[in-house]
C-alpha cells in the first residue's frame, strides 16, 4: 500500500469516527471536543495534508480542491451537530445527521472523493 493509499484509508476511518463521536455527544450532551475545535478543518491529519503536502504533490489538482472544499464543509456540518448536541437539542442534532441531510451528503461525497484520490496512487 502506498503512502497516499494509507493516508486515504486513515482519513476515511477518522471521518467515520466522527459519526460515532457525534452520536455519543447527542446521547450524552457531552464531548471531549469543543464546537470551535471541530469547526476548524486544517488541524486533523487530513486537513494538515490537504493544506500542506497535497498542495505540493498535486498542484492545481481539481480533485484535491474538491476534497479540500468537502472537508471544510464536513467540519462546518459536524460543528453544527455538536453545537446542538451540547445544548441538549437531541432531535435537532439527529435530524442534521439523517440520511439525505447536508452532513450525510457531504460526508458521503468526501469519502467518494478520497477513494478516487486513493485510486490515483494505485
Amino acid at each position: 500500500m502506498s503512502e497516499l493509499e494509507a493516508l486515504v484509508t486513515k482519513a476515511i476511518a477518522a471521518h467515520g469516527q466522527w459519526k460515532i463521536r457525534l452520536r455519543q455527544a447527542i446521547e450524552t450532551g457531552k464531548s471531549e471536543w469543543t464546537v470551535d475545535q471541530v469547526k476548524v478543518d486544517d488541524q486533523c491529519v487530513l486537513g494538515k495534508w490537504i493544506y500542506g503536502d497535497a498542495v505540493v504533490r498535486f498542484p492545481g489538482d481539481s480533485l484535491v480542491r474538491e476534497i479540500r472544499e468537502l472537508h471544510r464543509e464536513f467540519h462546518q456540518e459536524a460543528a453544527k451537530v455538536l453545537s446542538l448536541a451540547l445544548m441538549g437539542r437531541k432531535a435537532e442534532a439527529e435530524r442534521l445527521m439523517e440520511q439525505g441531510s447536508a452532513y450525510a451528503r457531504i460526508s458521503g461525497s468526501l469519502v467518494r472523493a478520497l477513494q478516487k484520490l486513493g485510486q490515483k496512487a494505485a
